[in-house]
């Protein structure tokens, strides 16, 4: 691994124990950080939280993000275990969009930029 995904993937496990997660390019891994707009999951893999190191991160990410041809890739902790998944970016204030694409791709929520903050969905989506 080169310097510099070293150094994002490293940024990517620190993300996971400070602020339980975050939202990354597939190609570079860099954070992405939007003011606006909505992430949500549309599949991925889960990984046992004590075996995610930086390169184990770097190449799950970008092999998740390549699986699924998307540019961003996102993660999260659920107890002990690491959720990485392919991420659709909703630019914008394209709330009700985002809402039913985290329906159909059966997510429990999706993440609103904006607020940041997740953003629950409930057993019906939304009209």
């Amino acid at each position: 691994m080169d310097t510099t995904t070293t150094q994002q993937a490293t940024t990517i496990v620190a993300d996971l124990a400070n602020d339980g997660g975050g939202t990354y390019e597939t190609a570079t891994l860099i954070p992405f950080k939007p003011e606006v707009g909505f992430a949500v999951g549309i599949g991925g893999v889960r990984y046992p939280a004590s075996l995610f190191t930086p390169g184990v991160a770097a190449w799950l990410l970008r092999a998740v993000g390549q699986e699924y041809e998307t540019s961003f890739v996102g993660t999260w902790l659920d107890n002990e275990t690491v959720c990485v998944d392919a991420v659709r970016y909703f630019a914008g204030s394209n709330r009700k969009d985002a809402l039913l694409a985290g329906y159909q791709a059966g997510q429990d929520a999706i993440y609103d930029f904006g607020m940041s903050e997740s953003i629950y969905l409930g057993e019906e989506p939304i009209e």
